[in-house]
């Protein structure tokens, strides 16, 4: 069985996977390896958290400038421990 990833794991995998582009919910999905309600969960926390926002002319999820940083401070507190 895999490894159990951790909210926060999933999170950050879903952050970083829109720092490369915008994505469909389908594709994020996928990538990250989520059931559709696990996303669909994750992803209203983030885009509450104004992390993530949604393109409604493109159907595509993106990484805000917070969530940029969140990544930022995400890789500086990795370097910490």
């Amino acid at each position: 069985m895999g490894k159990h990833r951790s909210k926060l794991e999933q999170q950050i995998e879903i952050l970083l996977m829109l720092d490369q582009e915008d994505c469909l919910q389908s594709d994020i999905m996928y990538g990250c390896k989520l059931t559709h309600i696990r996303l669909v969960n994750l992803l209203q926390e983030l885009v509450e958290k104004s992390l993530v926002a949604w393109n409604e002319r493109t159907g595509r999820y993106y990484l805000t400038i917070a969530g940029k940083d969140c990544l930022g401070r995400y890789a500086a507190w990795r370097e910490l421990i």
